[in-house]
């Protein structure tokens, strides 16, 4: 079950509700933080190459985590995982050939969930730890914090 609403008109932020199958991967480890997956108003997840960066929802820094992915196999592989201002995070991420290789593939998507930023590293960790993205690296200094990860990859 998901709970949206829309943000200026552009964004909607689906708040993830765990099913049984979340449940199991968080069995043994602190409560999950709960998040809200932003999407568009469609209910679709952005375009990492098209989503338009010139909009309202981005007038004002937005800061959270983020997970890109491609579309296109049977279960959609995450590239990415990583946090910051987002606006700045699609830029870079757009003209980084590590990530961008992958839309040969499939089509790029993106998806951010807005936390403190004192539990940017927890969340980063824990969601490099369950996709075990194609790209980028973990600090395993840093202690994972458990949040509901998007049931749809």
């Amino acid at each position: 079950m998901q709970e949206a609403f829309c943000a200026l008109g552009l964004l909607c932020q689906i708040k993830t509700k765990p099913t049984n199958s979340s449940f199991d991967i968080l069995k043994g480890m602190d409560t999950a933080l709960p998040v809200r997956w932003v999407k568009s108003v469609g209910g679709d997840f952005l375009d990492l190459l098209r989503v338009n960066l010139e909009a309202p929802y981005f007038a004002a820094p937005v800061l959270g985590v983020y997970v890109i992915w491609y579309t296109g196999a049977k279960k959609a592989p995450v590239v990415k995982v990583g946090q910051g201002n987002i606006k700045d995070q699609i830029i870079a991420n757009r003209t980084n050939i590590q990530v961008t290789q992958y839309s040969a593939s499939g089509q790029m998507k993106i998806s951010w969930v807005i936390v403190n930023r004192q539990n940017f590293d927890g969340v980063e960790a824990f969601l490099y730890d369950y996709y075990k993205p194609l790209v980028g690296e973990r600090n395993r200094a840093v202690k994972s914090i458990p949040v509901t990860p998007l049931l749809s990859l």
